[in-house]
């Protein structure tokens, strides 16, 4: 029986023996390299920040983040809001990091997805975190043409001058990984309901992805402002207002299902629903 990726206890089987550890905050303090939390494995960053070390250490994030360059880009298989699931391997060597690729490779393939039409790109990329500059080998999963996930490999992340570490990273967007292994589906989970057929799927998604974006933030708290945070609320507000012309839309009951869609994924909202 092919699984379903509709909830975290399936994704958590195929990783038992790593440590599951609560999502961050999706808005992120200053003096961090982005406004919103944008994956899972910026979590290495919160440790830093809280003058923690990086000691050998295996765990699990399913974290909803924002990544708000994509608010004109939102369509199927595109969204500024969505599910992402991390596993993070501090000081893991290449051994390691291969062992947790092949379980990522194995979930896709038990969701019932043909090992012929998966295809693999891997590549050394440069890549920066604020003033931590380092190289990293990225392992991206395809099927039909789709990027499901990736697996990337830091082999010397600097956490200092003087000291560096090894960091496996496997991750990929939940919703994404539905949508890209069924295109026929809704590529919001548990919003089916509010697509009819009639309507246009990319440009409903775009119209449903502000409201999921915007329970995120103002879910911890967040009032439209000229600035920071505040200010991407704004503009995710004049988005849906713009896109919702022409739309029968039910904002309390897409509001409800957003609220209980981030929760089942971790998220705890500082203020309520109502």
């Amino acid at each position: 029986e092919n699984i379903s990726l509709d909830n975290p206890d399936t994704l958590l089987e195929y990783f038992a023996d790593a440590e599951v550890i609560e999502p961050d905050k999706i808005c992120r303090p200053k003096g961090d390299t982005t406004f919103f939390t944008t994956a899972g494995v910026q979590h290495i960053e919160t440790i830093l920040r809280e003058g923690k070390e990086l000691k050998k250490k295996l765990f699990i994030i399913t974290q909803p983040v924002i990544r708000s360059q994509c608010m004109d880009k939102a369509k199927d298989g595109t969204s500024t809001s969505f599910v992402n699931f991390s596993v993070e391997g501090i000081n893991a060597n290449s051994e390691e990091f291969i062992d947790l690729c092949n379980k990522l490779i194995k979930l896709i393939i038990d969701t019932g997805v043909n090992p012929k039409q998966l295809r693999f790109k891997v590549e050394n990329v440069q890549d920066k975190w604020g003033e931590r500059k380092f190289v990293k080998t990225v392992l991206t999963i395809y099927f039909n043409g789709i990027e499901l996930g990736e697996c990337v490999y830091m082999h010397d992340y600097p956490v200092t001058e003087n000291k560096k570490v090894s960091i496996a990273d496997i991750g990929f967007g939940v919703e994404r990984i539905n949508w890209g292994i069924n295109n026929k589906k809704c590529y919001f989970p548990d919003f089916d309901k509010f697509y009819t057929k009639n309507v246009d799927s990319n440009k409903f998604t775009s119209i449903v992805d502000c409201i999921r974006s915007m329970v995120l933030i103002a879910g911890e708290g967040i009032k439209p402002s000229s600035h920071d945070h505040g200010y991407r609320l704004r503009q995710l507000s004049k988005r849906f207002v713009s896109r919702k012309c022409g739309f029968e839309v039910n904002v309390i009951s897409l509001i409800h299902t957003s609220f209980e869609y981030w929760k089942k994924w971790g998220f705890k909202p500082n203020i309520d629903e109502d």
